[in-house]
């Protein structure tokens, strides 16, 4: 029976990381130059050991404009105006819509972007007291000395 068991829990875990992962590029290199008609958003997920494998969409006012992983970035450009920016939790698994059930938190935020600017985002997650049913999660914009620190490590995440 602790066979059985065992085997269900791997063939679990690798189908969650098969279907449910971004593929993860290169490593942060530098900011690209900022463009006076655009803004650059810069979206992060530092380390996390709360649902390392679950994957997470970014949106922009509804519209999916990338994705994170854990210990990933992605960026977009932006036309000057007034935007909320959303994290969801996304993947082809089907387990995320369960999770959105379980999360609590503010994943958003609604921001006024000016030409030329660029704007970080920092996503995290953590445990409640109990850690198998309720997880927080929420969304905070950083100085882009604290984004640009806190970046360098982390790799560009690739949607699927």
């Amino acid at each position: 029976m602790r066979y059985i068991l065992f085997l269900y829990c791997i063939v679990c875990i690798s189908l969650i990381t098969v279907t449910g992962c971004n593929e993860l590029g290169p490593q942060f290199s530098g900011l690209p130059e900022s463009k006076p008609d655009k803004a650059l958003i810069l979206v992060y997920r530092p380390f996390s050991n709360i649902e390392p494998l679950m994957p997470n969409e970014v949106l922009i006012d509804k519209n999916k404009i990338g994705c994170l992983e854990n210990q990933s970035y992605t960026t977009y450009e932006i036309d000057p105006g007034r935007y909320t920016i959303f994290i969801g939790l996304g993947g082809k698994n089907g387990l995320c819509g369960i999770m959105n059930d379980k999360m609590r938190g503010t994943p958003n935020k609604s921001f006024e972007a000016e030409g030329g600017k660029i704007y970080f985002f920092r996503y995290i997650r953590y445990n409640s007291e109990n850690p198998f049913t309720d997880f927080y999660h929420k969304l905070e914009p950083v100085s882009n000395e604290i984004g640009l620190s806190e970046v360098k490590s982390l790799r560009v995440c690739i949607c699927k």
